[in-house]
């Protein structure tokens, strides 16, 4: 993230610990799915330790579009439109992930209204953070394909 924040880091100490008291550990191996392109989702992971993979089916092929590691977040974009997931997360090692569903978070916002906008100020700042950064990265990738080879 930006000056190395993840979105845990957006949120103050009392919100860090309520969200990991409430969510559930997963534990994973690698090549393990914690989402499928197209599937829904209500829920957010933390990537506690390890890496995960975001990637896509474009034009046939499965393409990697991005690396999270510990901090960062998946599933905020399925979770605050409620549509399906954009594309694949996928365990890269063994991994650990934080999960957390839309009720426990409810309840928090019952407890704490202004949780509410410090949650999604957030979600918000993760998600400009990566198309800030993550247009760079694609590029950089795309550069070294051999677009022919992709096909039609």
């Amino acid at each position: 993230m930006a000056d190395n924040k993840t979105f845990m880091d957006f949120l103050n100490k009392k919100d860090r610990e309520v969200l990991i008291a409430e969510s559930v550990v997963l534990k994973l191996a690698k090549n393990d799915y914690i989402l499928k392109e197209g599937e829904i989702n209500k829920t957010i992971y933390t990537v506690v330790a390890g890496e995960v993979s975001v990637s896509s089916n474009i034009a046939g092929h499965e393409i990697e579009l991005h690396r999270l590691g510990p901090g960062e977040v998946i599933g905020e974009m399925s979770f605050i439109d409620n549509k399906p997931a954009s594309a694949d997360v996928c365990a890269c090692s063994d991994t650990t992930v934080n999960s957390i569903g839309i009720d426990a978070i409810a309840q928090y916002i019952l407890v704490d209204p202004f949780f509410y906008g410090r949650f999604y100020k957030a979600l918000s700042r993760t998600l400009s953070y990566r198309l800030r950064t993550g247009g760079e990265q694609t590029k950089k990738r795309i550069s070294n394909w051999n677009v022919l080879e992709l096909g039609d």
